[in-house]
Order: C-alpha cells, then structure tokens, then sequence
C-alpha cells in the first residue's frame, strides 16, 4: 500500500477538479465466472474506491506498475477518475470525434460489412449529440451524411474526399469533450 499527502484542488487543471495525493492499493484480486478468469486491480483515491478488470494477470499487473509508478513519483492523482493527473492530461488532448475514427480504424479490418455499416450508423448518430455547440457546423444532414459515409469508413476516407465539401474533422474535431468525460 501506498499513501502520499492530501487532497488540494489543482491549478492545472478546472477550478472544480480535485486531487490527492493518498493513494492506497490492494492485491490484484482474480474473479473466476462462467467462461472465464478474469484479474481486476484496485486502488483508492482519497478514500473512493477504483477497480479495473483484465482479461490476463500480466495485464492486471502492468496497469498496475503503472499507476504505482505514478503514485511513487508523487504525482497527484484526480479523485474523480482515479487515474493519474498527468494521464488525465494524456488522454484529454484527443477529441470525440478523434476517438471515433480511431475506433473504426481499429475495428475495420475484422469486421464484416454489416457490422460496418452498423457502427458507422451509430457513430454518426451519437457523434452530433455529444458536442457541445453546433456552432460553425454544417447543415445535419450534409454532416450526416459526411460521417456516415466517409469519417466513419475507413475505406472511403483513405481513398476519397467527404462528400458535399463537408470536413466532418473540422466541424466536429474541435470538440473539447475527450471520451472518457461523457456520460452513459
């Protein structure tokens, strides 16, 4: 276990962020279900509890190096996520929009073409919804039709421009709201 500090509000961050420097951890803990074993990490922020599962124990123990890494070279960690402050900042710098691609990116070539087309229609559904402002965006449809048929198709994107002179990236891009600040 290992414990450091007290919580302070940090500058570099939203005045309403919080962090600390108490952090404690506990063995890796193995969960046997039905199909498979599985090996969750858990740590505490300030006294809130944080778990994540892993499908491998040298998965569980990696991630959990690394946050002992980070507690040990006295980094704050946010009370609110668990995680490390400068991680947050890491992981904060990629926009909603640059996830979605790179989850198509990465999905694309194991996918068959339904199961294409169903998550090219989800994202370009859900994408528009989760910005904050629709201010300097093109008409919906015409960005619609931009992110279904061309951001979130990788094929398409490597080989063509997006259809109606619409830049789903630059429209869309500019969204402050990283991905694991969303809710539900």
């Amino acid at each position: 276990m290992i414990s450091q500090g007290r919580s302070r509000a940090s500058p570099a961050n939203a005045p309403t962020r919080r962090t600390s420097f108490e952090v404690r951890f506990w063995a890796i803990r193995p969960y046997k279900g039905k199909r498979r074993t599985t090996y969750a990490i858990r740590w505490a922020v300030s006294g809130r509890e944080f778990h994540k599962a892993y499908a491998t124990k040298a998965h569980a123990h990696s991630r959990q190096a690394q946050l002992r890494a980070a507690a040990a070279r006295g980094e704050a960690f946010d009370t609110e996520t668990g995680l490390p402050v400068a991680e947050l900042a890491r992981l904060s710098e990629r926009s909603w929009y640059q996830h979605a691609v790179e989850y198509v990116d990465r999905r694309w070539d194991s996918l068959s073409g339904n199961s294409r087309q169903s998550i090219a229609e989800t994202l370009a559904t859900v994408t528009p919804v989760l910005l904050k402002t629709r201010r300097g965006m093109p008409d919906s449809e015409v960005l619609r039709a931009a992110l279904y048929g061309w951001a979130f198709n990788k094929q398409r994107r490597q080989n063509a421009e997006p259809p109606g002179r619409c830049r789903p990236g630059a429209a869309v891009g500019r969204d402050p709201h990283p991905p694991h600040h969303r809710s539900g």
